[in-house]
């Protein structure tokens, strides 16, 4: 049908006025795509030939066109058809909801991108762009092109485009951080970070979720060291320096920390503070820090003893389980069983079966270990967690004399009995 149509045109000027009006005709979308293939017709001609397909909603049968034009000839229709969409899309820098026109407009030059001279595509850079940012929130998901597709194509001008427009009160924070944070390169990244620390600088005490969300997306180092700084502060409040802190752990910096172990043994501190910063601790999971993790094992306090064990097994692995357990035992600690078993036992129990199986193993060779606490310790989890082989192995404990603290059993053979019940029933 087009190849008949395209011959037709040929004894007939194509002008724009048809074109305007075959928009509206029935046969109309067939001679439109005919006067877009037509190699002798004007680039003009055909560039507005394409972008009456845009306005008629005929994308498929554009897309079937440019399939078919030389690489040539789709870069200098590309080329005409952007300044054509330009007026088209109208004065986007603003906000406000926009109309279909811009909208198909918007997702036009997305469908010519590719195809664009270098030039040109400088020119549909600054329209996207200009697109992002004049309204993100109502634009995000408009279209046939979301706001994220538009950043992932056109990569470091957005990006760049999207940390500029960040702001203490925009609502759009979060979003605008994540596209940074997934699509950015280095330097819109730093520059994201530079804003948000200045925003946090500014605001103190009054900084928001909002902003420690934002923050918690972005990391680098303009932003690292201004939520350390609030972290640490004796001028802001407890929740304040919280916050600051939790989104300081989720992009930790190695050469922290020293300051954070600084945080978490300054007692002015209130404990859950204190707490934070020796999980922003375990999340660089840096096996040399386990010593200095593991002295929290001898603390008076339970509380911190049970995050000792916590950020000590996560940083040491279950390979370091078996050696954080001897720790325990020979610290000389007083322990009571409740205490005992929340923070050690059952924390171990607790743990994902990709975690757990490899600290099984390691508790199944820990049985003849020379420590009872070890022995008692590792009697308790296989009880809980164990299967129908350990039941064999609890049993062969029964007569371990050896005398244990902390455990509701004064000995390692009554702990297996004990184990080896609970085993007993649940396999």
């Amino acid at each position: 049908m087009v190849l008949l149509i395209c011959a037709s045109l040929l004894s007939c000027e194509v002008t724009p006025e048809k074109i305007e009006l075959w928009k509206g005709t029935q046969n109309g979308p067939v001679k439109i795509a005919a006067a877009l293939a037509d190699a002798n017709a004007a680039v003009d001609i055909r560039a507005q030939s394409a972008v009456a397909l845009v306005q008629i909603g005929r994308w498929q049968m554009l897309d079937k066109s440019f399939k078919a034009l030389s690489d040539q000839d789709r870069q200098k229709i590309s080329d005409a058809m952007i300044e054509m969409l330009k007026k088209n899309l109208g004065d986007v820098s603003r906000p406000g909801a926009p109309k279909k026109s811009q909208v198909d407009s918007k997702d036009a030059i997305m469908f010519i991108y590719d195809w664009l001279s270098p030039e040109k595509k400088t020119v549909a850079e600054t329209l996207l762009n200009q697109w992002i940012t004049g309204d993100f929130n109502t634009r995000f998901l408009a279209g046939n092109h979301s706001i994220k597709k538009i950043v992932h194509k056109i990569g470091k001008s957005s990006t760049k485009a999207l940390a500029l427009m960040i702001k203490a009160d925009l609502i759009v924070l979060e979003q605008v951080c994540q596209l940074i944070k997934e699509e950015g390169d280095a330097e819109s990244k730093v520059l994201a970070s530079q804003k948000l620390a200045e925003i946090l600088k500014e605001k103190g005490k009054d900084s928001t979720d909002l902003h420690f969300k934002a923050a918690s997306i972005i990391g680098e180092k303009p932003l690292q060291e201004q939520l350390l700084s609030m972290a640490s502060s004796e001028d802001l409040p407890e929740s304040t320096k919280r916050f600051a802190l939790r989104a300081y752990s989720k992009n930790p910096n190695a050469d922290d920390v020293d300051k954070l172990f600084a945080i978490a043994g300054n007692s002015k501190n209130d404990r859950f503070h204190r707490e934070e910063s020796y999980y922003a601790i375990a999340e660089l999971g840096r096996k040399k820090d386990l010593p200095r993790l593991m002295q929290l094992l001898k603390s008076r306090d339970p509380f911190y003893r049970g995050v000792g064990f916590k950020v000590s097994l996560k940083v040491g692995g279950p390979e370091n389980l078996v050696k954080i357990l001897s720790y325990i035992g020979s610290s000389g600690t007083k322990w009571n069983w409740k205490d005992l078993d929340e923070f050690v036992i059952d924390r171990i129990c607790r743990h994902k079966p990709d975690f757990l199986a490899p600290m099984l193993d390691e508790l199944r060779k820990a049985l003849d270990h020379q420590s009872a606490f070890v022995r008692a310790a590792a009697v308790h989890v296989l009880g809980r967690k164990g299967n129908k082989n350990d039941l064999e192995r609890l049993n062969k404990m029964l007569k371990d004399k050896g005398k244990i603290k902390g455990f509701s059993e004064s000995t390692v053979g009554a702990a297996a009995k004990k184990a080896a019940a609970a085993l007993s029933k649940n396999t």
